[in-house]
């Protein structure tokens, strides 16, 4: 995560907020995905979207499981936030 972070040059505060901008952005996948699951007339298969949806959902818990080891690899010691600073809600 952080040679791909690195990749794109991003500074302290972004590597920072890449945490919660990834949360985010699941959270949106997966209110999409069930948005489309629910949406009787989408013209997105039934089965793929369950499929799709499961597999975002897997996705934001093992980054949120996971999240204080991201946090560890991006941030230098002392900097950005720590488990807990949550500030995509």
């Amino acid at each position: 995560m952080r040679n791909l972070a690195d990749a794109y040059g991003l500074s302290p505060a972004d590597l920072g907020r890449l945490p919660a901008a990834i949360r985010q952005r699941l959270r949106r996948n997966e209110a999409f995905w069930r948005g489309i699951l629910e949406d009787q007339v989408a013209s997105v298969p039934h089965a793929r979207s369950a499929e799709v949806l499961a597999w975002t959902q897997r996705e934001l818990a093992y980054i949120e499981a996971n999240q204080e080891t991201f946090i560890a690899a991006l941030c230098p010691a002392g900097a950005g936030p720590r488990l807990g600073d949550r500030h995509d809600h």
